[in-house]
């Protein structure tokens, strides 16, 4: 968990000097810029943000959402685009009892990348959390259209057929 954090924070670090001071220079602690540092690479073991959700999912296996809710809001403002950073967002969000918010995000990773773990997780929302509360009864056929979708996406994903199931 240490090593993991290590990790992520460098990466991070990374991104935050490329970023803000310009690409060509790197800036030393004081934030003064220094030519040539920038021609050390630092190289990561990935370039998306699989390490903030594997650090997350300690933190959240260890109680501590919140803090794992920061870790995935990081993680989401180095790479926008990583689908699977606002799916894992809008779990946290969604054992933290804020619904909305899990929809959001669970709508976010569909639009940019459609998946069967993401449609079954916002599939089982719906089930759990009904949008109509003074009726408290599911969308079933939203829910059903979500899993059928994850099935034809990935015909072999077993959890859909698990979670289809119920």
């Amino acid at each position: 968990k240490k090593r993991l954090k290590e990790i992520c924070m460098r990466q991070s670090n990374y991104h935050e000097d490329n970023i803000i001071k310009g690409e060509g220079e790197a800036a030393d602690n004081n934030g003064k810029k220094r030519r040539g540092a920038a021609d050390k690479k630092i190289i990561f073991p990935v370039n998306d943000g699989r390490l903030f959700n594997a650090w997350a999912k300690m933190e959240s296996k260890s109680g501590n959402l919140s803090e794992a809710r920061k870790i995935l809001r990081r993680g989401m403002e180095l790479y926008p685009k990583d689908y699977t950073l606002l799916q894992a967002a809008g779990s946290i969000e969604e054992r933290l009892g804020n619904i909305r918010s899990a929809r959001k995000l669970y709508g976010a990773s569909l639009a940019i990348e459609p998946s069967a773990p993401t449609l079954i997780a916002y599939a089982l929302l719906e089930l759990r959390s009904p949008i109509d509360i003074r009726t408290k009864a599911s969308n079933v056929t939203m829910v059903r259209k979500l899993f059928e979708e994850a099935l034809l996406i990935d015909p072999k994903h077993g959890p859909a057929y698990n979670a289809f199931g119920i």
